[in-house]
């Protein structure tokens, strides 16, 4: 039995909910899995795999503004990135030792490669997407990412490399580097049918202080709505009950088989346009209202890209107004399955556990 290292970033719930099949896959070859990490997204995979080893590794830390130039203060914070990418990469050396770790597989940690140890590092941004103002540091930023990438035994892209990708530029603008593999979408999600329970289903996610702000958002304006409204508010150490008013139901956290089913249930989904949700929801082929988190870049351009192709209607925060939505939403066709044909991700498991 092997022992694997996944170590999925911290920053939001997306980076932990699309290592859950990949866990999946290692458990069902016999690995033993270790997991590391910090945060809202460790708390989650804690609560998806409760008999699982997990070792505490401190994320970046980084401070998101209520408004304002997000940019600006990430560039401002890259002294304390750069020192926690290098704590990062002396604690991994500690715990392959300690634990006798076979392989890492990381997504989007930058300082997890190691010198002995087969190490994978997963992520769909071989293209940084910059704002305006500093659109002309995209390709510095990117050539800056392919060099970590290239630090890494291998670097898995979860989309596939073709036409029918879910990442337009982000994995297929750039060359990514020789070590790189498409190995399809991620999603934890099955396809099921469920009798419907719900019209809207909304998912808040996002680094604070922008996840309460969205919450608040959509709490007040699904209240004033005659339709039958679940709001999931992804606050993973949250364990209290579910609290209802009217056509309004609010839980804290669901788990992964539970928020499929949900899903599964509703018409609608209202949620951040990352892109670990996007894989998550053209799985189930459902209608959604992409709502980015302020200031991220890369979310607004997947927001941008789907709103364009009339697959998923697009709002910004600050203008979200889920009484309109709801009307033009009918002109938005969703995503079918056929992106997932295939399991590249197998292959490319089978032989990180055979090396």
């Amino acid at each position: 039995m092997k022992n694997i290292l996944v170590a999925p970033l911290d920053w939001g719930l997306g980076h932990a909910t699309r290592c859950i099949p990949i866990i999946r896959k290692l458990l069902n070859r016999d690995a033993n899995v270790i997991i590391a990490g910090s945060g809202r997204s460790f708390e989650l995979l804690k609560k998806e795999f409760p008999n699982l080893t997990f070792v505490l590794l401190p994320g970046y830390n980084i401070t998101y503004p209520r408004t304002g130039f997000i940019a600006g203060m990430m560039l401002g914070q890259m002294p304390k990135l750069l020192l926690r990418v290098f704590l990062e990469h002396q604690r991994l050396k500690a715990i392959v030792q300690n634990y006798d770790v076979h392989a890492v597989i990381s997504d989007n940690r930058f300082g997890l490669w190691h010198r002995t140890v087969p190490t994978v590092y997963m992520t769909h941004q071989v293209l940084i997407r910059m704002p305006g103002m500093l659109r002309h540091l995209e390709p510095v930023i990117s050539a800056i990412h392919r060099f970590v990438m290239r630090k890494y035994s291998e670097c898995w892209i979860p989309d596939n490399e073709g036409e029918l990708n879910l990442s337009g530029d982000l994995a297929h603008k750039c060359k990514p580097p020789e070590n790189s593999h498409y190995i399809g979408p991620l999603s934890r999600f099955q396809t099921i049918k469920k009798e419907k329970k719900w019209d809207v289903i909304a998912i808040v996610s996002g680094p604070e202080p922008q996840r309460t702000i969205f919450e608040n958002l959509v709490l007040k304006q699904a209240a004033q709505l005659q339709v039958k409204t679940l709001v999931i508010s992804g606050v993973t150490e949250d364990n209290g009950d579910k609290n209802q008013n009217g056509n309004l139901t609010v839980v804290p956290y669901m788990t992964a088989e539970e928020l499929n089913e949900a899903i599964a249930q509703s018409d609608i989904v209202l949620m951040r346009s990352g892109y670990s949700g996007i894989m998550d929801i053209a799985k189930l082929g459902k209608k959604a209202i992409l709502v980015p988190t302020p200031g991220q870049t890369e979310q607004m351009y997947l927001a941008q890209r789907f709103h364009r192709k009339k697959i998923f209607l697009y709002q910004y925060q600050g203008k979200l107004d889920l009484k309109s939505a709801l009307r033009e939403i009918e002109n938005y066709s969703g995503v079918n399955e056929q992106h997932f044909s295939g399991d590249l991700l197998e292959e490319r498991i089978d032989k990180l556990l055979a090396d």
